[in-house]
């Protein structure tokens, strides 16, 4: 659903209320998006209020809460939950990403904010505030604006970071998105857009020898299938399943499916070419239908989407294959 007068009312009295604790929930390795959204919300916010992310934050995030140089309560890891409170799911829409968060016993406090495919699931929570943006970031500052609340720099720096990461530097852009972050900036006179994409451009390819060789691996241990005007590339690593999954389809492949297993858990990302989601393939609904099948969460955008489960990784990667071929054939690319 998105975002009308009752919404927007009713978010005003959670978001206003004092006698209830806020949690406000990012998803598995959060991203500059996610958390940014969330500090968004978090600030306009009364105490008591944190920030969490059961399955931790990526570098790129922390950098950025580390940039903004302001007190943010958040929490990684385990805790645990009030019974009255409310809970804010932050960028995502798969309950997977999250943990072991006990969804159905919160949906009458359980608000979720995404721009991701629509979840059916998540229509039963108190408020599904969901938005065809190209970022959360770009829904939380129409919120903002809705609720009629003063965005100071801090805020607007954190917002235009997570709107120039999730769109890959604009390159996924809408016209709404330049307009957002245009008038984002108004808040930063003292600072060029240019300087805040060159703080967010990642140093982990050059300072961090762990993915470097993760992204090796990957190609190392990477197998093909020429459809003849598809390339599907598939591998697997023990992390950085997603960097290795976009550097692929940046590169060589036309889809890259990439799966990580750590013990019981099994982790699979996928990138798609453009050109192919404009010939209808959709990662996200190939991801949620394979997810199923292995009782697990998918989802995503139609050209960026994963899957969480508890299995064995190379089941899962090669159902998610057997789907793309069978969707390739179906509309005849």
């Amino acid at each position: 659903m998105s975002l009308n007068s009752n919404y927007v009312k009713k978010l005003k009295e959670i978001i206003e209320c004092k006698k209830k604790k806020k949690y406000f929930i990012v998803h598995h390795n959060a991203d500059v998006d996610a958390v940014a959204a969330a500090y968004a919300l978090y600030k306009i916010s009364p105490d008591p209020k944190i920030i969490w992310a059961p399955l931790g934050i990526s570098r790129l995030a922390r950098d950025l809460i580390s940039k903004l140089e302001d007190p943010v309560n958040v929490i990684e890891g385990d805790i645990s939950l009030q019974e009255d409170a409310f809970y804010f799911i932050i960028d995502t829409n798969s309950i997977e990403q999250i943990g072991n968060f006990p969804f159905t016993e919160t949906l009458d406090r359980l608000v979720i904010i995404d721009h991701h495919s629509e979840n059916p699931l998540f229509k039963s929570a108190l408020l599904y505030i969901h938005e065809d943006r190209t970022s959360t970031c770009e829904i939380v500052y129409e919120i903002l604006r809705y609720l009629g609340v003063t965005i100071n720099k801090k805020i607007a720096y954190a917002l235009i970071s997570g709107i120039v990461t999730d769109t890959a530097r604009f390159k996924y852009a809408k016209n709404s998105t330049i307009k957002t972050v245009c008038e984002l900036l108004d808040y930063l006179e003292d600072m060029e857009l240019k300087d805040i994409i060159r703080t967010l451009e990642e140093p982990s390819l050059k300072f961090d020898r762990s993915k470097r060789i993760a992204l090796i691996k990957a190609f190392q241990r990477m197998s093909y299938e020429d459809l003849g005007k598809v390339l599907i590339v598939k591998s697997f690593v023990g992390a950085f399943e997603g960097d290795a999954a976009a550097l692929m389809v940046s590169t060589i492949a036309d889809i890259a499916i990439v799966g990580a297993q750590k013990d019981e858990e099994a982790r699979v990302s996928v990138r798609v070419k453009q050109w192919l989601v404009e010939k209808g393939i959709n990662a996200s609904e190939i991801c949620r239908k394979v997810a199923s099948e292995f009782d697990g969460g998918g989802g995503g955008h139609p050209a960026a989407a994963g899957i969480n489960a508890i299995g064995d990784v190379e089941a899962i990667v090669n159902a998610v294959v057997d789907e793309f071929r069978r969707t390739i054939k179906d509309l005849k690319i």
